[in-house]
């Protein structure tokens, strides 16, 4: 299960593990909402946006801030050499 970040109405925020299709959460009686998954990338230097590598993984992250299940349009062994695994 991915970590995910929630926001509460007092803007307060907590991590959780849960799965991805979780939208909210609800801890002592108060709601928390999901907020949108952070980038990682690496400080200073240029990617070129149409980078097959980086187009894949912008995919992989506009679905995963969607929530909802997809499936890949990529085989198994394709994803491992964008991540380099």
């Amino acid at each position: 299960m991915p970590l995910y970040t929630f926001i509460n109405s007092k803007g307060e925020t907590r991590e959780e593990l849960v799965s991805h299709n979780t939208k909210s959460v609800t801890r002592d009686g108060e709601v928390w909402f999901r907020g949108a998954v952070e980038r990682i990338g690496s400080v200073g230097a240029a990617r070129d946006p149409s980078d097959y590598t980086t187009q894949i993984k912008a995919g992989y992250h506009a679905l995963e801030n969607q929530g909802s299940a997809w499936k890949s349009g990529y085989s198994k062994k394709q994803v491992k050499r964008i991540w380099g695994i």
